[in-house]
């Protein structure tokens, strides 16, 4: 049975599935597709860090979404300074998450 992934995957995964002798399809993408699937991929791999239980499958998918976040940077041509000060200055205006304050409403 065909499984469907339609997904950016890593590099290697191809000839991984060539080592298997699985039969797929890939396609590249164009910038436009690329940078929007960067983005959902760093979806599914939050949603995978929110089921991590261990710290290892917390590193492990941490690991993933950093080198995303670098790549949708790269693709954008942001300088990480700037994501940096953007940061910083929203800390400055709302506070960071030490306190850990968790809302549960709003009247």
């Amino acid at each position: 049975m065909m499984e469907k992934y339609n997904k950016l995957v890593r590099d290697n995964i191809p000839n991984i599935l060539d080592i298997e002798g699985k039969e797929y399809k890939t396609r590249i993408l164009s910038e436009e597709e690329y940078e929007l699937e960067l983005r959902k991929k760093i979806i599914e791999e939050a949603t995978e860090l929110s089921k991590a239980e261990s710290i290892e499958e917390i590193i492990y998918e941490l690991a993933d979404i950093y080198e995303l976040i670098e790549y949708v940077l790269m693709v954008n041509k942001i300088d990480k300074r700037k994501i940096d000060i953007t940061r910083i200055k929203k800390n400055m205006k709302n506070g960071g998450f030490d306190d850990k304050v968790f809302l549960e409403h709003v009247n």
